[in-house]
């Protein structure tokens, strides 16, 4: 796994930029499934929401900073009452994507121009999505959080591991500092033939950090010996 460099916008630079000139609306209905109102996106997102999104931004980085992500609760993720993965996802999809697909979307899948187009995962294919580290159907608020975008390949953004345990954020989390992967060299019948083993013995990684590495490892390798297979 690449490590990357912290985004150099956060979501409070952008933030009002991809709420201009939102014009979907949203039915809101009572418990019967009526509809009382109808608002505009834009109207949703009021101050307060605002604040409480780059509260999350904040609390997200100093999560992932400490490679504990995964003890974020989802119920206690959510943005507010009207607002959810709908809303989120169309700011995604609609705005950071489309609108802002040669800007902000760009820059973060290229990690300003400094991965060279690698999936930071598999470091073999060509990025060609964003990844949501925590996924966007179960916490909405992190949608467009910066920080929780990764640069990735299809194949590994569609077969990476639910298991929120096994997150690693590539912007706060160094995996490639220390060396645990090695490889053992056997000849049979004048043919060479590698074997590598992870051996976290001459290094500092927390036991929980190493789990996450051979996790992720495991999954990785797997993935990528059934792209090379077909």
């Amino acid at each position: 796994m690449l490590k990357l460099s912290p985004p150099c916008f956060s979501l409070k630079d952008i933030l009002d930029e991809l709420l201009s000139g939102l014009t979907k609306k949203k039915e809101i209905k009572d418990e019967q499934g009526k509809v009382i109102v109808s608002k505009k996106y834009v109207e949703l997102f009021t101050v307060d929401v605002k604040e409480r999104i780059l509260d999350f931004e904040a609390l997200y980085i100093e999560y992932a900073k400490l490679g504990t992500l995964h003890q974020l609760i989802q119920d206690d993720c959510k943005v507010s009452d009207e607002i959810d993965k709908e809303e989120m996802g169309f700011l995604y999809e609609q705005k950071l994507v489309k609108k802002f697909k040669d800007s902000y979307y760009l820059r973060l899948r290229t990690n300003e121009n400094k991965n060279s187009g690698q999936c930071v995962y598999c470091e073999r294919d060509l990025v060609s999505d964003l990844d949501h580290l925590l996924p966007k159907s179960e916490f909405p608020i992190f949608a467009v959080t910066p920080a929780n975008l990764i640069p990735s390949c299809h194949a590994c953004n569609k077969n990476k591991s639910t298991n929120l345990a096994d997150i690693v954020n590539p912007y706060f989390e160094d995996t490639t500092a220390e060396n645990w992967l090695k490889c053992i060299i056997t000849e049979k019948n004048s043919i060479l033939y590698p074997e590598f083993i992870l051996d976290f013995s001459d290094t500092s990684y927390s036991s929980e950090l190493q789990t996450k590495i051979t996790n992720i490892y495991t999954m990785g390798q797997t993935s990528i010996l059934s792209r090379i297979s077909t």
